[in-house]
């Protein structure tokens, strides 16, 4: 029998998939500020998304609706429907939005969340997990890259998160503790005392109006010249550590 020449054929992929880096941030108890650090910290990279996993915020905070020419592409329904979220869904200012319609605050399932979290949506995709319970929490911030707990210091704050950092300190000790709305009157010894480290990041109040400013302005607090000088050496730091 005559002899096959046969070689094997190689595919040559146009290009290796970049690489996401995963950052899941939530709040230790409500309102201690985890969309601020998420758009703090997307603020300042290049290629990132901000994806929010359960309670609207940057919609209306962003003015989501003006932003974009050709619409806003609603992802979450896209999702639903099962159908597939662009790379590039809402690029604004060197940040894609993943954002929920404030009418939409229905869960995600368990398959939509792996869905969205597969997805990533930037180089550094940052996780905002306010509003997501604590037990899906815990497992995102478990497969993530990068985790970071926000935690507001004053004390009836502090008492609302103790079971939830309690639960991060014993299962997820590599987790970033911030300390958001830094301010003069905390107690920064016996903070570190509760905490049980005095290893946590602090990020400096910044004054109310500025917040109001900024919302108003449908901005990130970050960009607004004032809020810079407040934050800029923080916001530094904090780049260098989750990028």
């Amino acid at each position: 029998m005559s002899e096959l020449f046969r070689y094997p054929l190689r595919s040559r992929p146009e290009g290796r998939k970049k690489h996401v880096k995963r950052i899941v941030v939530r709040g230790a108890a409500p309102q201690a500020g985890c969309s601020f650090i998420c758009g703090l910290l997307a603020s300042a990279g290049s290629d990132a998304a901000v994806i929010e996993t359960a309670r609207p915020y940057f919609y209306e905070a962003m003015g989501m609706e003006k932003r974009f020419a050709a619409g806003f592409c609603d992802c979450f329904a896209r999702l639903r429907a099962k159908q597939r979220i662009p790379d590039a869904a809402n690029e604004d200012e060197g940040i894609n939005w993943i954002a929920r319609r404030p009418e939409d605050a229905a869960p995600l399932s368990a398959s939509e969340l792996f869905r969205l979290f597969a997805f990533g949506g930037g180089r550094v995709s940052i996780f905002d997990c306010s509003g997501l319970g604590e037990d899906i929490s815990m497992d995102l911030m478990a497969d993530a890259d990068a985790c970071a707990v926000v935690i507001d210091p004053m004390p009836t704050k502090l008492f609302a998160a103790a079971d939830f950092l309690g639960r991060v300190r014993a299962s997820l000790p590599d987790a970033v503790l911030i300390v958001n709305k830094m301010n003069g009157g905390v107690h920064e010894k016996e903070l570190s005392r509760f905490l049980g480290t005095s290893g946590y990041f602090s990020v400096p109040s910044v004054p109310y109006d500025l917040m109001y400013r900024a919302e108003y302005d449908c901005q990130l607090p970050s960009r607004l010249p004032q809020a810079a000088g407040i934050l800029g050496k923080t916001q530094d730091m904090l780049i260098k550590m989750f990028y």
